[in-house]
């Protein structure tokens, strides 16, 4: 079996990372003798621990490097020592890098200028390589190509529904989603992590004139008064799933014009899909690739205040969606599609 060294140049505490990262291992260790390595410092942790955290993390990756074959990496800028091995490793060994987001323009969204500036120079420094880059949607693949990188191909973000730990299920939460559910026809799930682009706003305006639909909102954010709205601040992974799997239909990601997406394939969307919600979109959904999912993503672009409507209709076929879904959205095909399997 070839052997396989996985990258994380970030902490894994954050929940939807790592419900990604494990998605991916769980698939490539059928196939690989595998070794992760992972930046591993919490996000509280102090400042003298996070630079000995990374400075132990850039060594032994670095090392790692020189007795694998075949090395996966997860984009990051700041981890400028892996970068840096990658162009002259590339003519010897088989590197990918996988990238998730037009990383330039959201960084200039927030402000961060300098950290801008180093991806922008690593980007130049990589196209000088001939390491394999994985876009996960074609807008982003453009907009590598126009960076100067070659040989990117594009393969859209996937699912693994995790097994179920009921110990771990807060259930009196279920149970007060169960009596909100009860108080309308239509219950919704919309979840953010506070960013601008995730659009709440937009959200609530959208959902606040029909009063068949309930809207769970799930995020860091300031709870608003407004009818028929339960807001949860945040939940793990195994009670999230037992949420989604109860409500009607889902909302994405909704003003990704903020920072110039206009289609993805998020990971939040793919989660709602494979466990059966239909998802009303703001952007082109990579998942609408596949025709027998394309009923259960409905664009707002298009459709405007019709979505709601559609997205109420598309939930008749829960069941058939996660099936689907599951069989459309899985890690095999993303890695198929990328050559590693």
């Amino acid at each position: 079996m070839p052997n396989l060294l996985y990258l994380l140049p970030t902490n894994f505490e954050h929940e939807g990372i790592r419900l990604k990262v494990m998605g991916q291992l769980a698939c490539l260790k059928q196939h690989y003798s595998l070794r992760f390595i992972f930046l591993n410092y919490k996000r509280h942790s102090s400042f003298s621990s996070k630079i000995w955290q990374t400075l132990l993390f850039e060594f032994r990756s670095l090392l790692a490097m020189l007795t694998h074959k075949n090395i996966y990496i997860r984009y990051n800028p700041k981890a400028f020592f892996i970068n840096f091995l990658c162009l002259p490793l590339s003519f010897f060994k088989t590197i990918y890098i996988e990238h998730n987001m037009i990383m330039d323009t959201e960084l200039a969204f927030l402000n961060r200028y300098k950290e801008r500036r180093l991806h922008l120079i690593t980007l130049i420094y990589l196209s000088l390589s001939r390491c394999i880059h994985l876009a996960v949607s074609n807008e982003l693949k453009k907009t590598l190509e126009k960076n100067g990188l070659k040989r990117i191909i594009y393969t859209q973000n996937a699912y693994l529904a995790p097994p179920l730990h009921k110990n771990f299920v807060d259930w009196d939460l279920i149970n007060q989603c169960l009596l909100f559910k009860k108080s309308v026809d239509y219950m919704v799930i919309f979840c953010g992590s506070g960013g601008e682009w995730h659009g709440l706003t937009e959200v609530l305006d959208l959902v606040k004139s029909d009063k068949e639909i309930g809207l769970i909102v799930v995020g860091p954010y300031k709870k608003i008064t407004q009818e028929r709205c339960l807001f949860i601040d945040k939940l793990d992974s195994d009670t999230l799933t037992q949420v989604i799997e109860r409500c009607d239909f889902a909302i994405g990601t909704f003003r990704w014009d903020k920072i110039g997406i206009t289609e993805g394939s998020p990971l939040k969307s793919r989660q709602f899909l494979c466990h059966g919600c239909p998802i009303i979109s703001n952007y082109y959904d990579c998942a609408s690739d596949y025709t027998n999912l394309q009923p259960y993503i409905i664009d707002y672009r298009i459709h405007g205040e019709s979505s709601l409507e559609k997205a109420k209709k598309a939930s008749r076929n829960k069941k058939d969606l996660a099936k689907d879904a599951r069989q459309y959205l899985s890690w095999d095909i993303y890695f198929k599609q990328a050559g590693l399997l």
